[in-house]
């Protein structure tokens, strides 16, 4: 505060100055703000009409917000604004969602020490850990390469957010590519060594690993804070795209709904992380 005779200056608090210089942060609280505080107000509306439909549509936002039939909120953030305005909501969540992959509990560093990376060889790894999500652009691949030389990556993603190759290191560009990916359509590489899922297309052998938040099964399977943190998440899951966090029997059954060739492997968290690896293995003779 200033204590100028001819004027009293409120400065603004410390908390207020971190938000309004950290991107990263302002994206993330408006994100939150504008889009599930709406979406929350017509959560108890939509699971009483909806009841069990699992239809990414059936979602509290899609209410909010009025999407038209069939619509997810995906193709919301994609297509909201017009001109050069135009997918405005879809770089923000790129943007702000950064924001909760730097907490502790879920940072990706975790991924270095839950699966056998070298032991693939000389291989390559498609990332479709961002696609339909604005994740991480690349950062993943990006900190996977450094750790392991062997290893080549396509990070797949939005048509619009392949700026990401801007940020990746030069050392690095000779191993990580970019390239535009539809998840609901066929993958362009059909024959890679891994898939990285950050939360699909196989041929026999192939590992599908993806890189998740697991639930504790109940109430007393796992610590507070754990409990405390799959509370929040699914409640937002649920509003946003009407799905909630998943424990390990609910990710087995997920996979088996998809194709019962799949088989999965133990799930591995290494520890004080709430990311958890799931190893998938497509077995086409089973």
């Amino acid at each position: 505060m200033s204590t100028d005779k001819a004027e009293v200056v409120e400065s603004p608090p410390q908390g207020a100055r971190f938000f309004l210089r950290n991107p990263v942060l302002r994206d993330w609280v408006s994100f939150n703000l504008d889009e599930v505080c709406k979406a929350d107000t017509k959560l108890v509306e939509t699971l009483r009409t909806c009841g069990d439909r699992e239809e990414p549509a059936d979602s509290a936002i899609g209410r909010a917000f009025g999407f038209a039939p069939g619509k997810t909120y995906w193709d919301f953030i994609a297509n909201d604004g017009e001109g050069e305005d135009k997918g405005w909501r879809q770089r923000r969540f790129a943007q702000g969602i950064k924001c909760r992959a730097a907490g502790n509990p879920q940072t990706h560093h975790h991924l270095h020490s839950a699966f056998d990376w070298a032991g693939l060889g000389e291989a390559t790894v498609i990332d479709v850990s961002i696609v339909r999500c604005g994740w991480l652009r690349g950062h993943v691949s990006i900190e996977l390469a450094k750790a392991f030389p062997d290893l080549e990556f396509v990070v797949q993603d939005f048509e619009g957010l392949k700026s990401f190759h801007d940020g990746v290191p030069d050392e690095l560009k000779s191993r990580i590519s970019f390239e535009a990916q539809d998840i609901l359509q066929p993958n362009a590489h059909p024959n890679a060594d891994v898939y990285l899922l950050r939360s699909i297309c196989m041929t026999d052998g192939t590992r599908v690993l993806i890189a998740d938040f697991i639930g504790p099964e109940n109430t007393q399977s796992g610590p507070m804070w754990l409990e405390r943190l799959s509370t929040i998440q699914s409640m937002q899951m649920m509003t946003m795209v009407n799905a909630p966090e998943r424990s390990e029997k609910d990710w087995i059954n997920v996979v088996k709904r998809v194709d019962s060739r799949y088989s999965v492997k133990p799930m591995v968290t290494p520890a004080g992380t709430a990311m958890s690896v799931i190893e998938i293995v497509f077995n086409a003779s089973a």
